[in-house]
């Protein structure tokens, strides 16, 4: 188990895999301590997750 510390933190342009999600640049980072990282906590109900990118769209989906 990796041991959490606020001090540690993800650099949003190497973890992000959600198409949905634009990254501009490098230096966007996210301290995922307290949850399980930026993809699954913070933007946890945009289409694109491990379920929804397996859904046919209904609708445009939302990009963020």
């Amino acid at each position: 188990m990796q041991e959490k510390h606020w001090s540690k933190f993800q650099l949003l342009h190497e973890v992000v895999t959600n198409k949905n999600i634009h990254i501009k640049g490098t230096h966007s980072y996210y301290s995922d301590c307290w949850d399980n990282g930026f993809e699954d906590s913070v933007v946890r109900y945009l289409h694109g997750d491990k379920i929804s990118r397996q859904w046919e769209p209904r609708w445009e989906r939302d990009k963020s």
